[in-house]
């Protein structure tokens, strides 16, 4: 049988607070950009939406493309409206994009 001290260093150990951050670290996905074009335009410290967002990509597209119901006066049937930005002139990214699908 073990003395008391040795059951109270069992019972109180010092807990590593660097090894769960280490695993994390270790789980995160770093993001492999294959293009060319978006290889020199990445911005590693950024985010995937903020990236794609100053490249002039949609993150979400349900999200840039807005879908809009209305109901029709007399009837209970939705009509879809959609709504489009087309205001918003192509970043450079964009046309080397459009450069590349038209060859």
């Amino acid at each position: 049988m073990t003395g008391v001290r040795k059951k109270k260093t069992q019972r109180k150990k010092r807990v590593n607070t660097t090894k769960p951050g280490l695993k994390r670290k270790k789980k995160d996905k770093k993001v492999k950009v294959l293009n060319q074009t978006l290889r020199q335009n990445w911005d590693q410290k950024k985010t995937l939406k903020q990236n794609l967002q100053n490249l002039g990509l949609a993150f979400d597209a349900n999200a840039a493309v807005p879908i809009r119901k209305r109901n029709v006066k007399g009837h209970n049937i939705q009509q879809n409206i959609e709504e489009m930005e087309v205001d918003k002139e192509p970043t450079a990214v964009v046309k080397e994009f459009e450069q590349m699908a038209a060859k």
